[in-house]
């Protein structure tokens, strides 16, 4: 019985060994086309795509320092950058002047032309003033 499960073993053994050796030769290659002699190369070129904004993330603190019905300023720690947010987009009225936020910069390191150099986003309140 062992002479037979011996021989069984090195059979599965070999099988294994087979696929995985021609397994690596099924994997298709994608070689890129150049014009060789008597192609021609069509004028046409495939639309570029536009790179996307990358940026650099500063955790930090945004302090609430002024809000009215349409702007909500906040001064951004470290740095002292001030930044307004439109008041409509976020219920801000309900936080007094001098609540602390977790807050982020978003600083530009590289991207087209359109996309902004700084932004913020502003999370959960931290501090409420008196605390």
């Amino acid at each position: 019985m062992s002479k037979y499960l011996l021989t069984f073993r090195r059979t599965i053994a070999s099988v294994v060994t087979c696929v995985s050796l021609s397994s690596c030769s099924l994997i298709p290659q994608h070689e890129k086309a150049e014009p060789g002699v008597g192609q021609e190369q069509s004028g046409v070129t495939a639309p570029a795509e536009t790179p996307p904004c990358r940026y650099k993330r500063l955790m930090g603190i945004a302090h609430l320092t002024a809000t009215d019905d349409r702007n909500t300023t906040f001064e951004f720690y470290p740095g002292d950058h001030i930044f307004s947010v439109k008041s409509d987009a976020v219920r801000w009225s309900s936080f007094e002047i001098g609540t602390e936020f977790k807050a982020i910069q978003l600083q530009l390191i590289d991207g087209p032309q359109h996309c902004e150099r700084q932004s913020f986003e502003v999370g959960k309140p931290i501090l409420k003033p008196g605390s």
